[in-house]
């Protein structure tokens, strides 16, 4: 895993799409501190299909203070997808319930569901495709995917969501690109950027942003 920040508290990681990592995944926590992988926290997810930041905590009290900050929406996370080009508005705030189907492990639009809001905004076009970036407040199970697809613009690879073919890899083209935040122990203000992916459409990103 890469590490892209580390102090005493947390580590921020760049999560490869494809890995699924969860808090009881002790293997993949010996990576970052092999004598004492049964301290660390995962604070926030992924999808294993997606890739980009995940904060982990190296202690209990950490853990917690930067879960509350989840869950009081004081971490602003920022997206970047791809999607079919012309499709995508310039710019759309979107606010919808969601309700998740644990059997079919997916979301869908619905008024019996949880509130969401997302906003996107179209940064850059390729030949066949758009790129959003993405700003949510709530951490709703798949959210991002699930209201892209309403909106009728699936993410690329997403065949679970609508698109019609998948990535050779098997991942979707979401990447949890950015997360700024005041660390809760220390104090000090972070702006935390993952690094893109390593193929043709995402160095195309880089013209965008």
């Amino acid at each position: 895993m890469e590490i892209i920040y580390e102090d005493k508290h947390i580590y921020v990681i760049n999560k490869q799409a494809g890995i699924l990592f969860q808090p009881e995944d002790a293997e993949t926590l010996k990576t970052l501190q092999p004598s004492k992988n049964n301290s660390l926290h995962q604070v926030n997810r992924i999808d294993q299909v997606a890739s980009g930041l995940v904060i982990i905590a190296k202690n209990k009290s950490s853990a917690a203070k930067f879960s509350m900050l989840f869950q009081e929406k004081m971490i602003e996370k920022t997206y970047l997808a791809f999607v079919k080009k012309g499709i995508a508005n310039d710019e759309e705030t979107i606010k919808c319930k969601l309700l998740r189907n644990s059997k079919l492990r997916k979301a869908f639009v619905n008024e019996k569901g949880k509130l969401a809001q997302l906003h996107y905004k179209k940064i850059g076009t390729t030949d066949s495709y758009d790129c959003l970036k993405i700003k949510i407040k709530e951490g709703r199970f798949h959210m991002i995917r699930c209201i892209l697809s309403h909106l009728g613009m699936p993410i690329k690879g997403d065949v679970k969501y609508g698109a019609r073919r998948k990535n050779s890899d098997r991942s979707i083209d979401l990447h949890s690109y950015n997360l700024q935040f005041t660390h809760p122990e220390t104090k000090e203000i972070h702006n935390i950027i993952a690094p893109l992916r390593d193929n043709n459409l995402w160095r195309a990103v880089n013209e965008f942003l």
